[in-house]
């Protein structure tokens, strides 16, 4: 009975988001420039956090 519960919840949430236009939303090519932005921006953080691959370490260098 609970799964038959949480099956007609999620069913009228699915809905719920068709009708108020959620998925209009996601749809928009405004979305792909936002999905950029935030690829950009974590491979920033990233490369902040993480150190630049490209550089020489002088203490671990290898003969």
């Amino acid at each position: 009975m609970k799964s038959v519960l949480v099956s007609l919840l999620m069913f009228m949430v699915v809905l719920g988001a068709m009708y108020i236009g959620v998925f209009d939303v996601l749809a928009s090519p405004y979305m792909m420039i936002f999905a950029i932005i935030c690829v950009i921006a974590a491979l920033g953080f990233a490369f902040k956090v993480l150190g630049s691959p490209w550089t020489k370490d002088k203490d671990h260098e290898q003969d």
